[in-house]
């Protein structure tokens, strides 16, 4: 039996656990934000430029003209996972996309789930499951 386990790459095992649990936290922290005030601290948006910049490499960038449309396209190139969510997070956060007012945090007492709203249509979702919304209901109308 070993006493330490590595990862792929050679890293221990312990370790590599650790910095995915501070990349969850980090993460967290940044979908907690998005949700309730549809952007990030401005250290943390500092972060994110900062890390895209440096960790993420434009490869095979070419022009395509199909179906009547000239578009760039590219491979990108992520240096890790911090990276990766990063690029996510900024996408989110994009005022093109208009993407960070449909991501949401499960209000039901105990879940804290956060969901990506994909309607068009419609009020705007509020919990992450028809069954959360549910049990949220008929724990008010016990209330009563």
């Amino acid at each position: 039996p070993r006493d330490v386990w590595y990862t792929m790459t050679g890293e221990p095992a312990a370790q590599a656990i650790a910095a995915f649990e501070d990349n969850q936290k980090v993460l967290r922290q940044w979908f907690e934000q998005i949700a309730k005030k549809g952007s990030v601290k401005p250290a943390d948006m500092q972060s994110i430029t900062k890390l895209i910049g440096e960790a993420i490499e434009v490869n095979n960038a070419r022009m395509t003209f199909e179906h009547s449309r000239l578009s760039p396209r590219y491979d990108l190139a992520f240096r890790g996972v911090q990276s990766a969510y990063c690029f996510a997070v900024a996408v989110l956060l994009d005022s093109q996309r208009a993407l960070a007012d449909r991501l949401g945090k499960c209000p039901l007492h105990g879940c804290g789930e956060f969901f990506f709203d994909v309607g068009t249509h419609g009020p705007r979702q509020k919990y992450c499951s028809a069954q959360h919304a549910n049990i949220d209901r008929q724990r008010k109308f016990r209330r009563r």
